[in-house]
C-alpha cells in the first residue's frame, strides 16, 4: 500500500511540473513501425547471408523496444521503394482509388497489405546497395564489404524521414565465409546507433522525482530503456548511473550535478557507439552501473565513455 501511495505522489507532482524552459516536458510513446524484408539493388547475395542480415535488422527494431513492429515479407528494390513512396503520397488524396493489387518492382501488395501499412507510424525499408566479397591480393586476405541502407518513411505525411547508411567490412586470411560473417555481425550495432541518433526516434522523457541523490525518470522497459543507456538535460551537468529499470519507471544514482535537479526536467536520449567524447552545456544521465562501462566526467562539461 505504501509503495502505491509513493508512486501516486510522484505522478501527482509530475502533473504540475514543467521543463527547464517553463514548458511541460515531452515523453515519448511507442509507435507502430512496418519493417520490410531486405531488398537489393541487383546484388546477388548467398541466401544464408540474406537471411542473417534480415534477422539482424528485424532484431534491432524489436530490441530497441520503442516500436510496435509490423513485419513485412515483401522486399523492395530501389525502383520499388521510389514507387512505394509515391503510392503512399497518392493514398492521402481524397480521390485515390486502390487497385486490386499494388506492384512495386518485384514486390506485390494486396489491398489489405497496403491498408495495413497506411496505419503504421513509420515504414522502414532496408536495401543492400553494395556487396563485394573477393580475395584481395594486396592484403592477402578474403575481404567482404556490404553497404546497407535503411530508408524511413513517415506514413502520415508521405515524406522520407531520412536513411541509416551502414557500411561494414571484414577480412580473413583463409576463409571468405568468415569475412562475410564479420560484416554481417557488425551491421546490427551500427544500425541501432543510427536509429537512436535520428531525431524522429530518439526517446524523450522527464524526471519524476529526485529522492536523496537518486533520479526517478518516467519510462522503463516498456520503451526499451536499459542499463547502459544515457540521457541528457540542457543547462546543467550530471553523471548518473541507473540501479534499477522498472516497467514504467527507472531509477538512477546521481554521481555528479552542478545544480539542483527538479521534477519535470526534460531528458533526451544520448546515443553512444564505442569510445567518444562529447562537449556541451548539457549533463549526461547514464543508465547502467558506471563501473561497467567506464564513464568519467572531465573538465567543463565533458563526458567521456571508454
Amino acid at each position: 500500500m505504501k509503495r502505491k501511495t509513493g508512486f501516486a505522489v510522484i505522478l501527482a507532482a509530475l502533473a504540475m511540473a514543467t521543463g527547464a524552459w517553463g514548458q511541460a516536458a515531452s515523453v515519448s510513446e511507442k509507435r507502430d513501425m512496418a519493417v520490410f524484408s531486405l531488398g537489393n539493388f541487383g546484388w546477388t547475395l548467398p541466401l544464408e547471408a540474406t537471411g542473417a542480415i534480415d534477422a539482424g535488422i528485424q532484431g534491432v527494431f524489436a530490441e530497441l523496444g520503442r516500436f510496435n513492429i509490423i513485419e513485412m515479407t515483401q522486399r523492395l528494390s530501389s525502383g520499388g521503394l521510389a514507387e512505394f513512396v509515391q503510392a503512399i503520397r497518392k493514398a492521402k488524396e481524397a480521390n485515390f482509388a486502390l487497385p486490386e493489387k499494388h506492384l512495386f518492382g518485384e514486390a506485390t501488395f494486396t489491398e489489405a497489405d497496403f491498408n495495413r501499412l497506411l496505419g503504421a507510424f513509420t515504414v522502414a525499408a532496408p536495401v543492400i546497395t553494395l556487396f563485394d566479397s573477393r580475395y584481395d591480393l594486396d592484403r592477402k586476405s578474403s575481404v567482404t564489404c556490404i553497404t546497407t541502407e535503411v530508408s524511413f518513411l513517415d506514413v502520415a505525411s508521405g515524406e522520407v524521414l531520412g536513411a541509416a547508411l551502414v557500411r561494414t567490412t571484414g577480412s580473413d586470411a583463409t576463409d571468405q565465409v568468415a569475412s562475410m560473417r564479420q560484416v554481417i555481425e557488425a551491421i546490427p550495432k551500427s544500425l541501432e546507433f543510427q536509429v537512436r541518433s535520428m531525431p524522429a526516434f530518439r526517446i524523450s522523457t522527464r524526471i519524476l522525482a529526485v529522492p536523496r541523490g537518486e533520479v526517478k525518470l518516467q519510462l522503463g522497459s516498456n520503451m526499451g530503456i536499459a542499463k547502459g543507456d544515457e540521457y541528457a538535460v540542457t543547462g546543467t551537468k550530471l553523471i548518473s548511473g541507473i540501479k534499477d529499470v522498472g516497467v514504467e519507471i527507472s531509477t538512477g544514482v546521481v554521481l555528479y550535478a552542478d545544480k539542483a535537479l527538479e521534477p519535470g526536467n526534460q531528458l533526451r536520449e544520448v546515443p553512444r557507439l564505442g569510445i567518444d567524447v562529447e562537449p556541451g552545456a548539457e549533463y549526461w544521465f547514464a543508465l547502467g552501473n558506471l563501473a561497467s562501462y567506464g564513464g568519467v566526467g572531465i573538465g567543463a562539461g565533458l563526458a567521456l565513455k571508454l
